[in-house]
């Protein structure tokens, strides 16, 4: 099984494939973490998306092959991006997972490489520190406030209940 978790920043994509993964016992392939680990000089994330999408989906082809579930963590906005996942996933199980943010809650464009976890100015939260993103309570499938009053979005296609 596929487990695609896609949306744009901040609206709970990584928290969410978080929750599920350690419910679950599955590995999450998530595209910061692809680009980070695989460019971790780059400044901006948009030029190396793609880099990090082809590493990522090879590792999700290979854990597929060998008979593994996995759950991806990826804006997937482009078309090309989504046919490439729905090649890697024609002969398997796959759940797409929308997540959404309403257009007063999305973050600011990604913050440059040095604001990252230990950086100065870093604070660690999910949206930017404007308190966007979804919150998860109870089971998987709903859309939650997040706790600081911002609104996050979930369009669960086909995804059971895990509590």
């Amino acid at each position: 099984m596929l487990i695609v978790f896609a949306g744009p920043p901040c609206a709970g994509k990584s928290t969410l494939a978080a929750e599920l993964a350690r419910r679950r016992n599955l590995p999450v392939l998530s595209m910061d973490a692809t680009r980070r680990r695989i460019l971790p000089a780059a400044a901006t994330p948009a030029p190396t998306a793609k880099v990090a999408y082809r590493a990522m989906h090879l590792a999700a082809e290979l854990l597929l092959a060998a008979g593994a579930s996995a759950i991806l963590d990826a804006p997937y906005g482009h078309q090309e991006d989504r046919e490439e996942l729905a090649r890697i996933a024609a002969d398997a199980d796959l759940r797409l997972i929308e997540c959404r943010v309403s257009p007063e809650n999305r973050c600011p464009p990604f913050p440059p490489a040095r604001a990252r976890p230990g950086a100065p100015g870093f604070d660690g939260g999910v949206g930017g520190g404007d308190g966007a993103g979804v919150h998860v309570r109870g089971g998987l499938g709903r859309a939650c406030p997040a706790p600081t009053g911002g609104h996050g979005g979930l369009v669960a296609a086909g995804m059971p209940r895990t509590d």
